[in-house]
């Protein structure tokens, strides 16, 4: 009888050794907290202003799209449409009513007999001469060529609608530089259409223009109550450590998709690897301890709190360096949730037997401490 309560008392004597026994885990510094930079518009990547690891502060540029740019065709005073920036735009955005009067559909009929005479340029400056008497007389630019057919653009001068000119390529009108016959009309006002939405309008109604200058600029999606910089630039609204970027230059983006991946420095927790033995033992508030690699022999302990435990299946992004950007871990899942208890498992029937589990630890992490950074984390039991 003596010996079998000497046998219970030794056996209670042992439980809490064993229960306080520590244990020790390699972990990883990750992120526990990730926010990202989205494309505000869709279009092409024009640049990506950092680098995985580096810091983006609030209001730092980010990215460069690329907007659709859209420029006069011709010299002019634009009028617009009643449209704003930040609307949603297809078709006629401004019209544009050319300085020049005058255009001059022209073929060779009544050309000079010679290979110089029989073919045009466009861009070439030409001369023009009313067929009639020759009184009325323009300069003009070839500013279209459709085989035999071209089309003249007056840039000076005075002619009359309808009447018919002779085209020469000298200015003394000589009949063996005659390059045709063309009839004048009134120069049509030019519809500027875009499809989008508005960017960045570059011009004011009533503005006079000049040939190439830019008008407009418009990006693909809807954009509702647009603040346009103008610059295509794609600025951080919450700061962070670079630990993904999704886009380069030269890809093409949608609307909404992410361009880069930030983590809260703040916000680093360790993650480590636990046995199933052990795994049950763990609860959502037991204190650990963490000693940094890079210091060595010398290293303080940095105290932490066990804030969750998660399983996934073996083959599945398992590993602690797999979660280095913060994700949680894919696959079924067993997590002791903040406010205490221990870590309950989600049985799954298809799940696989061999699995891994991952303990995340908050801590507090000072400027040294980065991503990846390896640490030894000390728990010394329920």
């Amino acid at each position: 009888m003596k010996r079998k309560a000497w046998l219970t008392v030794a056996a209670a004597l042992l439980l809490p050794v064993t229960a306080l026994a520590a244990e020790t885990f390699d972990g990883t510094v990750v992120a526990g907290v990730t926010t990202v930079v989205t494309a505000p518009f869709g279009g092409t990547v024009q640049s990506v202003s950092v680098r995985e690891g580096a810091y983006l502060a609030v209001g730092d540029v980010a990215a460069v799209l690329n907007t659709t740019k859209v420029y006069a065709p011709e010299d002019g005073t634009v009028h617009l449409a009643d449209v704003s920036e930040g609307d949603s735009v297809s078709g006629t955005v401004l019209t544009l009513s050319p300085v020049s009067r005058y255009t001059i559909y022209c073929d060779l009929t009544d050309a000079y007999q010679s290979p110089e005479t029989l073919y045009v340029q466009l861009g070439e400056q030409v001369y023009l001469q009313c067929v009639k008497d020759g009184s009325h007389q323009a300069m003009g630019v070839i500013t279209e060529v459709d085989g035999s057919s071209y089309t003249v653009t007056a840039t000076a001068g005075e002619l009359y609608m309808q009447e018919a000119v002779y085209v020469y390529r000298s200015a003394n009108d000589a009949a063996s530089s005659r390059l045709g016959k063309g009839v004048v009309n009134r120069a049509a006002t030019i519809n500027i259409s875009a499809n989008g939405s508005l960017w960045k309008l570059h011009v004011a109604d009533g503005e006079n223009v000049e040939r190439g200058q830019l008008l407009l600029e418009t990006v693909e999606g809807e954009l509702p109550g647009l603040e346009s910089s103008g610059t295509g630039e794609v600025k951080a609204e919450t700061g962070g450590i670079v630990t993904a970027v999704s886009a380069e230059a030269g890809r093409t983006v949608r609307q909404g998709e992410t361009l880069l991946t930030l983590a809260d420095p703040a916000a680093y927790e360790i993650a480590f690897s636990v046995s199933e033995e052990l795994v049950s033992q763990l609860q959502v508030g037991d204190p650990v301890s963490i000693y940094f690699s890079w210091q060595g022999s010398q290293a303080e302990p940095v105290q932490g709190t066990l804030l969750r435990v998660s399983y996934v299946q073996e083959g599945a992004e398992s590993s602690v360096s797999a979660s280095a950007a913060g994700e949680a871990p894919r696959g079924d899942t067993a997590q002791a949730q903040p406010g205490g208890g221990e870590a309950s498992t989600v049985s799954n029937d298809t799940a696989s037997e061999n699995v891994t589990y991952l303990a995340y630890a908050a801590f507090t992490p000072d400027e040294s401490v980065c991503l990846g950074m390896t640490v030894t984390v000390v728990w010394d039991g329920a």
